[in-house]
This record gives structure tokens, sequence and C-alpha cells, in this order.
């Protein structure tokens, strides 16, 4: 079976991406974990309901997103997210990443994909 071309969060969490891009992309990220948490009924997220909307494919991989600030937290042995928390941590670094200068040497990404209607 053939790689997936889901974006993965920690892509955009380096200093190697364009600032820009990531900035574009935290918000997208952001956006998705609104819907999952709307689909669910609920803002606190389970590691395995967030998972394939961040891209991370491990427990190991979510829990190290607490090292760029991100509150994730355990209950009775599960880990959590909390979707407020998470736009709130996305927002704040895509507004630090948006007032660094653009990499010149970056192409742009193109696989976010908009609701919005072209029309």
């Amino acid at each position: 079976m053939g790689k997936s071309n889901k974006p993965h969060l920690f892509e955009y969490l380096t200093d190697l991406c364009d600032p820009w891009d990531a900035a574009e992309y935290l918000r997208w990220f952001a956006d998705r974990v609104d819907e999952q948490a709307g689909k669910l009924g609920i803002t606190e997220l389970q590691y395995f309901q967030v998972a394939g909307v961040l891209g991370v494919d491990t427990l190991v991989e979510f829990r190290d997103l607490a090292r760029f600030g991100l509150r994730i937290y355990r209950r009775e042995g599960t880990w959590y997210v909390d979707s407020r928390d998470f736009r709130k941590w996305a927002l704040a670094r895509s507004e630090r990443l948006s007032r660094k200068p653009r990499n010149p040497q970056s192409q742009p990404r193109d696989h976010v994909q908009t609701s919005i209607p072209l029309f």
C-alpha cells in the first residue's frame, strides 16, 4: 500500500519548513481538530481520535507534541488533548511564525485541500 499524502503535524514544527507554510498548516490542523471534536460532540479528544487528523502514527509521537508546548494530559491511563487547547496553541504558534520572513528556497505545499467554494 502506498504512503498517505496527508500532512503530518511534525513537518510544520521544524525550522526546516517555511514559516508561512507552517503557519497556514497549523491553522488547517486546528480546523481539522475542531471538526473532529464537533463530529464526536466532545472537546477532550483521546489519542486515537486525533491521531489520523494530526498525522501522528504512535502514542509516543502524540506525547512528543508536549515538547512543542501543546498541553497533552493523561487521565485513567488514557492520553488526551482538548480541542480548545489545541486551537489556542496552534494559533499562537501560527501568529509567531507568520511574523518571520518567508524562506526564499521554500516551495509552496500542495496537499492542503480547502473547503472554500471557488465560484
